[in-house]
């Protein structure tokens, strides 16, 4: 579970007002470098492997959302359902509601600051690709491609860099951890109306939840904000209204 890139792309621009790039590293040493399909067959693996993954068809994630150094904070929830159904509610407080919603076909957004709007082009495209139930356990599902660029440091420890292309959409650079084989970091640029915004999301306190691994913590670094979000509660296979999927009237 990560992060909707539109919501993070909109709380970039409200909250920092303009879009830094960071630059990702480039790969460090190179020596024995294992090939993409190793290193994604250890991560599934490592997250409790395909055939565990796939038995569920649905997950709804609840926990708590804190925006920093601005000192504000709410909840979240997060229903998704395969194959590709996503909705993704946030209450922050003095902010209001944000709303972000793709239903296999269409993708929309609804928010106190830009109301609602629906998705067309590349951003539809991307919000489309981010939705697909199974890029948790599959990632040839969301990516054409791999290409193993080396190794280097997150959170102190050694990590593969991988170069996860998408048709017609921008690369997304992978991070696995190489003891664990888990993923901790994800750059990539979100598509929106407003420009492009590189963004980073890290992983961790990884759980087991009904035989796989799940990441409780995920901190999404955008201009100026980092947004932590902290799991509470996961299940899986719950019956997940068509309503959480509908349009606001």
């Amino acid at each position: 579970m990560k992060l909707n890139k539109y919501l993070l792309m909109l709380l970039a621009l409200v909250f920092s007002g303009s879009a830094v790039a960071q630059k990702a590293g480039e790969g460090g040493a190179k020596p024995s470098l294992p090939a993409a399909s190793e290193i994604i067959a250890k991560y599934v693996t490592a997250i409790g492997g395909r055939e565990a993954n796939a038995k569920f068809k649905s997950r709804v994630t609840t926990g708590k959302a804190a925006l920093s150094p601005l000192g504000i904070s709410g909840t979240f929830e997060q229903a998704a359902v395969s194959p590709n159904r996503s909705a993704l509610r946030m209450e922050l407080a003095g902010v209001g509601q944000f709303l972000d919603v793709t239903d296999g076909g269409t993708s929309w957004a609804n928010d106190p600051i830009q109301g609602f709007r629906q998705r067309a082009g590349k951003e539809l495209d991307q919000q489309k690709n981010t939705a697909l139930f199974a890029r948790t356990y599959d990632l040839n599902a969301a990516y054409t491609s791999f290409e193993v660029k080396g190794i280097e440091k997150v959170g102190g420890s050694d990590a593969y860099v991988v170069i996860a292309k998408q048709t017609g959409l921008p690369d997304d650079t992978i991070y696995f951890d190489v003891a664990s084989g888990l993923i901790v970091r994800t750059d990539s640029i979100s598509i929106s109306p407003q420009g492009e915004i590189k963004t980073q999301s890290f992983p961790s306190d990884y759980r087991e939840v009904d035989g796989i691994k799940i990441p409780f913590k995920i901190r999404s670094v955008i201009p100026n904000v980092e947004i932590h979000l902290t799991v509470e509660k996961v299940e899986h296979d719950v019956t997940v209204s068509d309503e959480k999927f509908a349009r606001p009237k």
